[in-house]
């Protein structure tokens, strides 16, 4: 061998005992035997509960100088154990490399477990508000021993930590009632209309209805003193009588419950007809155009109460365009805001 051969082999030992000088091993497992005993289990609800078991359940280990950016180690994550195991609580054990640490250099390494069965590394599970486990950063050194020993690579600071379940977000329910009768733009109270004097199907709707984490929801809704159900899904109609009612949605994410009750009441025309002769006397019309109008709402509102159903719609609708064109001719902007009231009035008519 002449001497450029030499001068080779010592330049690549030397590069191999310097990569060497900064790589660390570990014995990635919590199944071994410690020289110092303690409880350094994977527990499924909290530290001396349950035991976690399962293949679906990945364990990967974590390093670096600083808790903030720790970083897994190169290799797959390992699983737990079959539930068929004498050891719960533990992973297969494997051996890992450390990079960039000589041994004997102290790190900080964190144990992190997830459901691999859903997420594909812990980054996954945590953006997907995943089942999660952490046991928080410890210090961790290859000793140098001679001869080396076996507890040199152990993860004697680990301590037993539990999985962590993500905190509920409630669902923030949301409910609509129609169709609504609005005789003036600022009106707060919810009304739906009867045509027949009796009752109405009102429409009810939970489709605005949000839940941050849960895809899956159940709409019940409610009414009655006491509650009683009448109807579950995101959408649906109920008969309710004239009178003033309490609807309440409860919407369930399987871990909150949340009610909303909405107070709402069912209007008969006669109703809405004597709300609309309170408004004439109540608006700025002039004193004499007043009278005739509101004896003409009232009178309206008594035959309607006694009329038959038969041809009923066609005749209220009648008298509404009559009363209509009496308040175009007066022509104030009084006029105006009443003939908006009794277009809202039409409006729900025919939406009957």
């Amino acid at each position: 061998m002449n001497k450029s051969h030499y001068l080779i082999g010592a330049l690549l030992f030397g590069v191999a005992t310097q990569t060497l000088a900064q790589t660390s091993f570990v014995t990635f497992a919590n199944t071994v035997v410690f020289d110092v005993p303690a409880d350094r289990r994977v527990y499924e609800d909290f530290v001396g509960g349950t035991p976690l078991i399962g293949t679906n359940w990945f364990a990967q280990l974590y390093y670096g100088s600083d808790p903030a950016t720790l970083i897994p180690v190169a290799g797959a994550p390992t699983r737990f154990r079959a539930p068929s195991t004498s050891v719960p609580g533990t992973w297969v054990g494997v051996t890992r490399t450390l990079d960039g640490f000589a041994q004997g250099q102290p790190m900080l390494v964190e144990v992190r477990v997830w459901d691999g069965s859903l997420f594909p590394t812990f980054e996954a599970a945590v953006a997907g508000g995943g089942v999660i486990g952490v046991s928080g950063p410890f210090e961790y050194v290859h000793r140098l021993s001679f001869p080396p020993h076996p507890q040199d690579t152990l993860l004697h600071n680990l301590r037993a930590f539990a999985l962590q379940r993500p905190v509920n977000q409630p669902p923030v329910p949301a409910l609509t009632i129609g169709p609504l009768l609005l005789l003036t733009p600022d009106q707060t109270e919810l009304q739906v209309l009867s045509v027949n004097g009796s009752n109405a199907v009102v429409q009810l709707d939970a489709s605005a209805t949000t839940d941050v984490d849960s895809p899956t929801l159940e709409f019940v809704w409610q009414t009655g003193d006491p509650p009683e159900t009448f109807a579950t899904g995101v959408l649906t109609s109920h008969i309710f009588a004239v009178g003033e009612h309490v609807v309440t949605l409860v919407v369930s994410d399987g871990t909150s419950d949340v009610s909303l009750p909405v107070a709402f009441t069912v209007v008969s025309v006669s109703d809405a007809l004597r709300t609309l002769a309170a408004m004439v006397e109540e608006s700025a019309l002039e004193a004499a155009q007043k009278p005739g109008l509101v004896a003409k709402l009232n009178a309206a509102a008594v035959a309607f109460e006694n009329m038959a159903s038969q041809n009923r719609v066609e005749l209220i609708l009648d008298f509404l365009e009559k009363f209509d064109s009496q308040l175009g001719e007066i022509g104030s902007p009084a006029a105006v805001q009443l003939q908006n009231a009794v277009a809202a009035l039409k409006s729900a008519v025919e939406q009957e």
